[in-house]
């Protein structure tokens, strides 16, 4: 889906993370806010309305893709705003930054549903 690409990605100045960072690792967060597509309908009402449809699977099938089409064609008009975490290993030159915890770093609920 088109969600995933968000646009007009600006990101902040990374602010250092020193609490319950290992001493071998260097952390930051980056603040970052950008614009999400604003779908037609959004997927926790249409999951509700599917609930109580009585549809056979390739009805539902049609449904989930209509469903696809309409974030992937959404206009990108939801502000979203966070920070990522990133961390490094301070030996290793040049850093490599990775997102040790993409689940809890990152919440897209409030824009999907």
């Amino acid at each position: 889906m088109r969600f995933a690409k968000a646009h007009h990605l600006h990101l902040g100045k990374p602010q250092n993370v020193t609490e319950c960072v290992h001493p071998a690792m260097v952390a930051v967060n980056v603040p970052f806010n950008c614009l999400a597509p604003n779908p037609p309908e959004k997927i926790v009402a249409f999951l509700q309305r599917a609930g109580v449809a009585q549809r056979d699977l390739q009805q539902y099938r049609e449904q989930v893709q209509a469903l696809a089409k309409g974030f992937e064609a959404a206009p990108l008009t939801q502000a979203w705003k966070g920070e990522l975490p990133l961390a490094a290993e301070k030996k290793k030159k040049p850093l490599v930054w990775q997102n040790n915890f993409p689940r809890e770093s990152i919440d897209v609920t409030p824009l999907q549903y």
